[in-house]
């Protein structure tokens, strides 16, 4: 089978994406521009937009003065027109309608606004922060949700976020441009300019119901326009791709080489991963390079940035427009500077849209210099530069017109094409991930021995795994291994580009020591889940140990083997290796031995009972009879104390005077709570300790020096504590609970079992006491009681129950379990066959990914493309679960043939090793042009120049100008030669 088919086929069984999943929705974005450069259109469209309708009324007053006639009115009038209809700037819009109509449609434009703005909140309180990130992947584990696996279970939950940013990125702009303008028209008053530049909102400027437009335009300034673009910015970093688990800035290619994690790299996992592309905030950062993942971000910003000075100007266009023109000059600067995008095309359209905008803003700017006759701008000089002005936004156009036909078409399509005018010949390397590059950028940089690897042997075994998945319609049916095989073989290589060769031979090293292999197993078995003790500061991914107690959960990656710990009062996390040596295999299992001895020690043993204790009381919400009272504060309205006798029969009422009036709270039974990062509790325990709300309270803190600053904390603490507020904050952690974004038919919780996270605290809800008010007359020993109506609830840290962060147990604790025995022994026996059952699950996972390929698979037999024949037969006899590959010596016999035959061939030697390699390659990536002859190209066919001995060059050239293919620049030129024969003498 072809190798390009194969890997087509291979590519479309691992993007579950494809037409027939997504629906007409998916077919029809096939043939839609890049998402990218229908964005960058409507940047341009919107800031253009604004340019138009803030600051070219004078424009047009101005030109009528001058050139009544002039075609350049004409054409600017047509450009505002358009501007403002693909904006979306609906208050420009609503000029053209009636009064009536207008009124009406102005209704239900607002009403619609505070639709957006409801929904928006609703969204960001209720999913936004408990959908899956790809960086808690490391955190969670096994049990971490990814895009993918959210895709599977919720089809519709990615694809309605998707959608969701987009819109929200669409109406950014028109909405807060729409906020600032009432803020004018409320600040400027009904005969300012305000007005002028909304007269969609005059007649209800004097209307009664006024108050609720500057309310909302507050809002949605706060909530919307500032909001968006931090969390933007954090969904990108939480969810963009990254290097290895121990180096961000290193990964590692498909041979388990080391590379450096480039834009090259990043590009491609965008563009491959399953989460990637699964991922609703893709769109945010995919086609940017690296170091400019929020560059639409940034866009964003300076796009209100322009929208304040625009409407905050008015009409003085003298003063505005000199503002935006230096700042919008900045932003043409920074684009210039960083070319952001991955597509130079891409880069040159934003490039050429921001000067387009650019020179629209300094148009306007010098139409208003020029009313004065200014010695820079004078009328005649402003006239040529607008048209000027007409001259670049028409070539901007037609480049969008342009790119939208390439996307259209297709960009590879629409390459292909080029190629074949040009008659210019790209190629690629399969190791860097390389491809339709030129030849001086590729071909002195092959690694000839592993090009031949993955073009050959590996070839071969990728069409083996698709033939199994393949060779039947009902294969799924008969027999799940048949299509889980090639699942596997991405499984592996995902692995080795997680971990690199060095660990995946270590891992292969060390099953095969019996005693590390036990050791390995053992972990698997006994230890593998929560409650695990690690103090060894090196395992620390960032170097540096925070935590105190050393104890987290524990999750175990079986390939290729290793340990990781997520502790639980501390950001970090511990990564536990060995790396093996086949020469010194007594040291192979150093780390994991430590792991096991430290955490089986009556010391360890004991702590970790202790908190298998409090998380069973805390299961079964036992009450627990730990009685204390401690100060508090109520407060108290007017109360009746009494009559008080003033002059012999007449009396008079005494009142309390309303306030706060300390008293002794009781509380005797409580339930200890064990919160973990999964529960709402946890959540928002870890918000409120998050850097940056801790760097809040830092700050506040420092302000809480001033009394007057001290005193409105305290006010403000009180609103917090009171039962109103309490009310929401329990609302929205109800709303945390991740549940199904549509039908309850694909449900998707936060809950994990097996979560990071051991904070304990101990809930009252039995508080009672009295209030105890002297006489205010002669008698101060009259006390009068008033019950505090209750009962009051409270929550208690850690050390309320004696517990400390180095885990040992005090008095208090011994009281306790002392007390609830009858509670914890039970809930101790099925708590530790739930942690049994959860490791047995992971090891029937782990097993039946072996009957399909086993883990030795890549190291053995898919990257050793030098293996002879006897081993390779042996071991897949031996070591292979999956029967179709046992077999596969004796079904497939004529096909192991064939390859072992080319592998002799092609491996004969150096020279003729580089001289199929570059044959290959240019029938790989060129076969689509009409002049190259499969006869004398395709690697499959015996008469193909690969399959033939080396050449020198005058026999070459001999031979390519028989062909009509040798050309001074085109096709085979003097300098791709060049480059051939000197990587054969190099070989």
């Amino acid at each position: 089978m072809d190798r390009r088919k194969v890997d087509a086929a291979l590519r479309a069984m691992r993007d579950r994406r494809n037409i027939l999943a997504g629906g007409c929705a998916t077919a029809v974005m096939a043939y839609l521009p890049p998402l990218l450069r229908i964005e960058i259109m409507r940047d341009f469209f919107q800031i253009t937009g604004l340019f138009f309708s803030g600051m070219y009324g004078p424009v047009f007053e101005f030109i009528r003065r001058f050139r009544p006639s002039s075609w350049i009115l004409v054409a600017l009038k047509w450009l505002r027109n358009i501007y403002n209809i693909v904006a979306l700037d609906a208050s420009e819009l609503l000029h053209y309608l009636s009064d009536i109509v207008a009124i009406v449609g102005t209704g239900f434009f607002l009403g619609g606004i505070l639709l957006v703005h409801g929904l928006f909140i609703m969204v960001v309180v209720r999913y936004w922060w408990t959908m899956p990130r790809t960086a808690d992947t490391v955190r969670h584990g096994h049990e971490a949700t990814t895009w993918s696996m959210l895709a599977t279970q919720n089809p519709r939950a990615a694809k309605l976020a998707t959608l969701f940013i987009t819109y929200c990125l669409t109406v950014y702009l028109p909405l807060t441009q729409l906020a600032y303008k009432v803020l004018v028209v409320t600040n400027k008053g009904s005969d300012g300019q305000g007005v002028k530049l909304t007269e969609f909102v005059q007649q209800f400027r004097d209307g009664p119901w006024w108050f609720l437009f500057p309310f909302e335009a507050v809002l949605i300034l706060v909530t919307f326009s500032l909001s968006l673009p931090l969390l933007l910015i954090w969904s990108i970093r939480k969810n963009r791709p990254t290097g290895s688990i121990e180096n961000e800035d290193i990964t590692y290619n498909l041979d388990g080489d080391p590379v450096n994690f480039d834009d090259k790299v990043y590009t491609k996992l965008i563009s491959t991963d399953p989460n990637q592309l699964d991922c609703p905030y893709r769109s945010l950062y995919a086609g940017f390079e690296r170091n400019w993942s929020t560059y639409k971000v940034m866009q964003m910003v300076a796009k209100i940035v322009i929208a304040l000075i625009v409407v905050s100007a008015g009409q003085s266009v003298e003063v505005g427009g000199t503002l935006i023109s230096t700042f919008y000059c900045g932003v043409v600067i920074l684009s210039q500077y960083s070319q952001p995008f991955v597509s130079p095309f891409d880069d040159k359209m934003e490039m050429l849209s921001k000067f387009t905008a650019l020179t629209t803003a300094i148009g306007a700017t010098a139409v208003d210099y020029a009313k004065k006759n200014n010695w820079l701008w004078n009328p005649d000089r402003a006239l040529r530069f607008m048209g000027f002005v007409v001259v670049v936004h028409g070539t901007n156009l037609l480049v969008m017109v342009l790119a939208t036909m390439m996307g259209l078409l297709g960009d590879e399509s629409f390459q292909v094409r080029i190629k074949q005018i040009l008659g210019r010949l790209s190629f690629s390397d399969t190791s860097r991930g390389v491809a339709d590059a030129q030849a001086k950028d590729v071909i002195m940089k092959w690694n000839i021995e592993n090009e031949a690897k993955h073009r050959v042997w590996q070839s071969f075994w990728r069409a083996i795994l698709l033939e199994m998945a393949t060779r039947d319609e009902n294969a799924a049916e008969q027999d799940e291994t048949q299509v889980r095989s090639t699942e596997r073989l991405a499984q592996l290589e995902d692995a080795v580009i997680a971990s690199g060769l060095i660990r995946i031979k270590a891992h292969c090293i060390g099953q095969e020591c019996r005693y590390t292999a036990q050791l390995r197993q053992l972990a698997r078995v006994a230890l593998e889940g929560v409650d695990v003790f690690w103090n060894n500061p090196l395992g620390a991914r960032d170097g540096h140990l925070d935590s105190v107690s050393c104890f987290g959960k524990m999750y175990i990656v079986p390939y290729p083997f290793h340990c990781v710990v997520v502790y639980d009062d501390a950001d970090d996390e511990a990564v536990v290796r060995d790396i093996c040596d086949e020469n010194s295999t007594a040291d192979s299992h150093m780390n994991i031995a430590e792991l096991l001895s430290i955490n089986f020690t009556p010391e360890i043993l004991a702590k970790r009972e202790m908190r298998q204790k409090l998380r069973v009381l805390s299961d079964t919400a036992t009450k627990v009879n730990l009685p204390f009272s401690r100060t508090e504060k109520v407060f108290l309205w007017f109360k009746f104390r009494g009559w008080k006798r003033m002059w012999r029969w007449i009396y008079r009422p005494v009142f309390s005077i309303p306030g706060y009036y300390k008293f002794e709270c009781k509380y005797t039974k409580g339930v200890i709570r064990v919160h973990t990062s999964c529960d709402p509790s946890g959540i928002w325990l870890r918000v409120v300790t998050s850097p940056a709300v801790v760097n809040a309270k830092q700050w506040i803190a420092n302000l809480c020096a001033h009394n007057l600053v001290v005193s409105m904390k305290q006010q403000l603490q009180k609103v917090i504590k009171g039962k109103n507020v309490q009310r929401v904050k329990n609302q929205v952690l109800k709303l945390a609970q991740m549940e199904e974004l549509d039908s309850p038919a694909h449900t998707t919780s936060t809950k994990r079992i097996m979560a990071d996270g051991f904070n304990v605290t101990m809930e009252y809800a039995d508080g009672q006491g009295t209030v105890l008010l002297g006489d205010d007359g002669d008698d101060q020993n009259i006390i009068h009681e008033i019950p505090v109506i209750g009962p009051r609830k409270t929550v208690m840290k850690a050390d309320h129950i004696g517990l400390k962060p180095s885990m040992e147990e005090s008095s208090k604790l011994h009281e306790i379990f002392d007390s609830t025995r009858a509670v914890w022994e039970a809930g101790l026996i099925k708590l530790r066959k739930q942690h049994q059952d959860y490791r047995r699950n992971l090891a029937d996972v782990h097993d039946n990914q072996n009957a399909a390929l086993s883990d030795g698979f890549w190291f053995y037999v898919y990257n050793n493309a030098r293996l002879p024949r006897s081993k390779l037969e042996k071991y897949l006899r031996v070591r292979e679960s999956n029967p179709l590959l046992r077999s596969l010596p004796d079904t497939h016999t004529e096909e192991l043939d064939a390859l072992y035959r080319q592998q002799k061939w092609v491996f004969r030697d150096p020279r003729t090793t580089c001289w199929y390699v570059f044959w290959d390659d240019v029938y790989a990536c060129n076969s689509d042009m009409k002049f190259l002859d499969p006869q004398d190209f395709d690697p499959s066919e015996p008469t193909a120049i690969c399959n033939q001995e080396p050449m020198n060059r005058n026999d070459l050239e001999e031979w390519l100008r028989k062909r009509n293919l040798l050309g001074k620049y085109r096709f085979f030129n003097r300098t791709l030669l060049d480059l051939l024969y000197a990587k054969l003498d190099k070989s």
